[in-house]
Order: structure tokens, then C-alpha cells, then sequence
């Protein structure tokens, strides 16, 4: 296990060509979200931040039961690196505690 390698999941978009959040689409009897989390848990890497967004009162059921982070990015339309930015700062203040 690396606790000094952290980990983030963006799963903050709209999912707009699909029409639906694709985070929440199911693959073998789970969300895409939960088993892409889960693999992170599984990794051994710590800290796992979850940065959410378009659809968090939705995707946050899937994930607040797993040892993450769950941030939320309220800049989500403004562009993936808006999220990525979350996600760092939210590593930045887990490594600091």
C-alpha cells in the first residue's frame, strides 16, 4: 500500500452526448462510479478523492460508503480542468492534516 500516492476520480461532468450520467450506467451489477472507486480503494494508493459535479445529488449514493473523499465542483461547466483543480486542492488539504 502507498499512502503517499493520491488519487483523484473526476466524475463531474454532464455527460451530454449521452444523455445521461454515464457514472451511474451499470457494469457488472454496479455503477461505472463505484467499481472505478472501488479499484482506487483496492490500489492501496491514499488519499481517493471523488471530485463531483453536474450530478452529485444523484452520483453521492453510489460512493459515500467507500473510504474517499467526496468533493464537489460547483465550476464543473466551466471545463474538466476546473475539476482537476478541485481535486488537487482538496489532495493539497488531506496531505497537510
Amino acid at each position: 500500500m502507498d499512502k503517499s500516492i493520491g488519487i483523484i476520480i473526476l466524475a463531474a461532468g454532464a455527460s451530454t452526448r449521452l444523455g445521461q450520467p454515464k457514472q451511474l450506467l451499470i457494469y457488472q451489477n454496479h455503477s461505472l462510479i463505484f467499481n472505478t472507486v472501488k479499484v482506487a480503494v483496492n490500489s492501496g494508493c491514499a488519499p481517493i478523492v471523488v471530485v463531483l459535479g453536474a450530478y452529485a445529488d444523484l452520483i453521492f449514493p453510489e460512493v459515500r460508503n467507500l473510504p474517499v473523499k467526496i468533493v464537489k465542483n460547483s465550476d464543473w461547466q466551466e471545463g474538466m480542468n476546473t475539476s482537476i483543480k478541485v481535486g488537487i486542492n482538496s489532495l493539497k488539504a488531506t496531505k497537510k492534516k
